[in-house]
């Protein structure tokens, strides 16, 4: 499978001293804000209709539809390369943000958007049916989707930090799927890969073992 390209939109480092059983240590804390890789179906959606019957892989240049109406449901999900963060980067915390565009017909007042974990690769799936099921994993984070449209930023939690340093070793690539609740009516959308998101944020300490320029670190640090 061909990587996708890294989209880093910022990263910002700052310096900690940290303990390290084996050694003594400076970390570098890192924040990586990453956007889908700009190319055809690195964020997506499945939609679904019960009646004819049928489904349908829909590219998200523009805008990527998850949620649930009368007769038609869709799932969405995003990609993201992790090859601009270190294969034995410590992940501290993982966050989403990107750009709502709720629907009003029907539209639930508590309606909700919940972003689940994946534990394949989007174009692994044979065929849309096979897809749309896999968009259904465990729920890092559930949240309002609100009655109007606007930028959201949330904290993924659930196994999301053991899954993202995984793929730093096994895969270098991440990828969730945005849904809406399965008990609640209405259909939301999100601002796809051409149109500025959603964007990962990762924030991950650099562990690796100081050399002795790593010393003059440290001296300089109780010097300051």
């Amino acid at each position: 499978m061909r990587r996708s390209r890294a989209v880093v939109i910022s990263a910002a480092a700052s310096v900690v001293l940290c303990l390290i059983p084996s050694a003594s240590s400076i970390c570098d804390v890192h924040t990586t804000r990453i956007a889908p890789a700009q190319e055809p179906l690195s964020v997506g959606c499945t939609f679904y209709v019960v009646y004819p019957g049928g489904c349908q892989i829909r590219d998200g240049e523009l805008i990527a539809w998850h949620g649930y109406n009368i007769g038609a449901s869709s799932r969405a999900w995003v990609v993201w390369s992790l090859e601009s963060i270190p294969d034995l980067a410590q992940v501290d915390s993982v966050e989403i943000e990107l750009y709502i565009f709720p629907s009003d017909d029907p539209y639930e007042p508590d309606h909700q958007t919940q972003y689940r974990r994946m534990t394949v690769h989007p174009s692994t799936a044979p065929v849309c049916e096979d897809l749309y099921d896999l968009l259904q994993g465990e729920v890092y984070a559930e949240h309002p989707t609100g009655p109007s449209e606007g930028l959201q930023r949330h904290v993924l939690g659930g196994s999301v930090v053991a899954d993202v340093e995984h793929q730093l070793v096994h895969g270098d690539w991440f990828s969730i799927a945005v849904t809406g609740d399965p008990d609640r009516m209405g259909m939301a959308g999100f601002s796809g890969w051409g149109a500025g998101g959603p964007e990962l944020i990762v924030t991950w300490v650099d562990v690796s073992p100081s050399e002795a320029t790593g010393w003059g670190r440290i001296k300089a640090l109780y010097r300051s």
